[in-house]
């Protein structure tokens, strides 16, 4: 049996011998490392050599961290060098996870954002130095907001080009530098108002609620239309400082009495419109519903207001109930009215139809075979009346 020295000895001759094809290979082709290196995270797929000329150019790429690095990344690399399954990562390419990523992109190990960069954070802007290795923060002055104009955080007045509303009259857009708001369109002079940044025809202010005579209203997002949200009782009113029900005086809009005063509610139920017209200054006249009328049995029968209600249509024959309502005289004696046309009927007639207005005591019931002696008293078939009673005919 060889000598445990001699076969130690043979063995680092194999091994050195090994490893220098390895590298004389490893010096001249280019390999993609297709393992894992032993106890790290995961990190295959980097590229350990460089063809002459790119060293310095190219950032490797690992599965786990992406590309690393482009044109200005080249010595960042190195910070992650390292043997993976004894292939040693070479000095453009990132062999770890860590090596790809914060390497890469900055130019320097110790790169942190985009080389003189600006990004908003909030209404603050967030500014990378030359080098990418630190950032600042600096707070947007009074009156300006932070906004990212194709990727550049800027302090601006506005967004370039946005709308909004200016006192609800117009409709106003940001200038292209952001620097101020200016008039796009006078809504007040096409009889609009501006909401959402342009004029519009609206029946109400959109997502308001608002009280009217039937109840509280909502406006919908849009502002064309409203429903009824909450119906007051009757006696109430919408009260438009609480938007709720309560009681009112009067009813919301309505014709109303204000004690002798014909007058209207106002909009709310809360109280009577101003002025309106005194009924009591009118003779035999009431307030009524908010309206002047005649008092009960009176009417204005000549049409002029200055005797007020001359007539007593609840005993005037001639004007019984209402005006030229004349009570008929036919076969009726000592005709009058009493709250409808009255009287006896003449010996041998009656008011079968109890009209006495249209046309008194109309039926003869001595003669009338319907009203045979009295009102509904029928001859029979073959007879006729005959001095108040029913006879066969001859």
């Amino acid at each position: 049996m060889e000598p445990r020295e001699a076969r130690t000895a043979r063995g680092r001759r194999m091994w050195s011998s090994s490893l220098e094809k390895s590298m004389a290979w490893f010096d001249a082709t280019t390999w993609t490392i297709a393992c894992c290196a032993i106890g790290v995270v995961s990190a295959c797929g980097g590229r350990s050599v460089l063809l002459p000329g790119e060293a310095f150019s190219e950032a490797g790429a690992s599965t786990a961290a992406g590309k690393a690095g482009a044109s200005r990344g080249g010595m960042g690399g190195q910070a992650a060098g390292g043997f993976a399954m004894g292939g040693l990562a070479g000095f453009g390419v990132a062999g770890s996870e860590v090596g790809g990523t914060a390497n890469g992109e900055g130019g320097t190990p110790n790169s942190v954002c985009v080389p003189e960069s600006r990004k908003c954070v909030g209404d603050s802007l967030l500014v990378c130095d030359r080098t990418g290795s630190s950032s600042a923060t600096k707070s947007c002055g009074a009156g300006t907001t932070c906004f990212e104009i194709a990727g550049v955080g800027q302090c601006l007045v506005c967004e370039p080009y946005s709308r909004r509303c200016g006192d609800e009259r117009d409709a106003l857009v940001c200038a292209g530098d952001g620097t101020s708001w200016n008039t796009a369109v006078d809504c007040d002079v096409r009889g609009q108002r501006c909401y959402f940044g342009g004029c519009r025809s609206l029946s109400c202010r959109p997502g308001q609620a608002f009280c009217d005579e039937s109840g509280m209203r909502l406006c919908d997002s849009t502002g064309t239309m409203h429903v009824l949200s909450a119906s007051c009782d009757a006696g109430q009113y919408c009260n438009s400082s609480s938007l709720s029900c309560e009681a009112g005086v009067c009813a919301p809009a309505q014709p109303a009495c204000n004690s002798t005063i014909a007058t209207t509610c106002n909009t709310d139920g809360t109280e009577f419109v101003a002025g309106g017209e005194d009924c009591d200054a009118q003779t035999g006249r009431q307030c009524i519903a908010g309206v002047c009328l005649c008092r009960p049995g009176l009417a204005n029968c000549n049409d002029d207001m200055a005797d007020g209600c001359e007539t007593d249509v609840a005993s005037d024959p001639e004007n019984c109930l209402s005006c030229a309502a004349t009570c008929s005289s036919a076969n009726l004696s000592n005709r009058a009215c009493d709250n409808g046309c009255t009287g006896n009927c003449d010996a041998g007639f009656e008011d079968c139809n109890d009209d006495k207005q249209a046309d008194g005591c109309e039926t003869n019931l001595q003669q009338n075979d319907r009203h045979c002696g009295a009102c509904g008293v029928v001859c029979a078939s073959g007879e006729s009346c005959q001095n108040g009673q029913c006879h066969l005919a001859r």
